[in-house]
C-alpha cells in the first residue's frame, strides 16, 4: 500500500505507511482486536543496514528510526522488535559496523519494554557466527 507521507503537524511518526492522528487510541485498538498476542512488530528493513554507511549522519538517522519503530512498537502492546540488522548493498561486507549498533540498539528497545530480536540474513562474505 502506497501511503502519501502527511503534514507533520497533524501526525505523529510512524514507520512508513503508518500514521497515527492524534485522536486515534492505537492501544484501544490493539486491546479491543481479536488477534492473538504477543504481538511481534517488524522494523523497518532500511534500518539495519544503515548501521553499515561510514557517514554519521546516517547512522544517527538509523536510531532515530529505530527509536520511532520502538514507539510504535509500544503504542500497540507489541513485546518483541524484529530488526534486520544488516542488508543490502553492504550485506556482511561491514558487519562489524551493524554489530557495534548493537548495545545501544538493545537499549532503546528495553526502554520501550520490547525484546529485541535479530532477524539473520543471507550472507555474501562470511557467517554472522564466524564474525561473532
Amino acid at each position: 500500500m502506497d501511503v502519501k507521507h502527511p503534514p507533520r503537524s497533524r501526525y505523529q511518526p510512524c514507520p512508513p505507511g503508518l500514521y497515527l492522528t492524534h485522536g486515534v487510541s492505537t492501544r484501544h485498538h490493539a486491546a479491543t482486536t481479536t488477534l492473538n498476542k504477543p504481538w511481534v512488530l517488524h522494523a523497518e528493513k532500511s534500518i539495519g543496514p544503515a548501521f553499515a554507511s561510514s557517514v554519521e549522519s546516517d547512522t544517527v538517522e538509523a536510531f532515530e528510526r529505530f527509536e520511532i519503530n520502538c514507539r510504535f512498537g509500544r503504542a500497540i502492546d507489541a513485546q518483541r522488535l524484529v530488526l534486520h540488522l544488516w542488508g543490502l548493498p553492504d550485506s556482511d561486507a561491514l558487519l562489524h559496523r551493524n554489530l557495534a549498533a548493537l548495545p545501544r540498539l538493545l537499549d532503546i528497545a528495553d526502554r520501550y519494554g520490547l525484546t529485541l530480536s535479530i532477524e539473520t540474513l543471507l550472507c555474501q562474505v562470511s557467517t554472522p557466527l564466524d564474525v561473532v
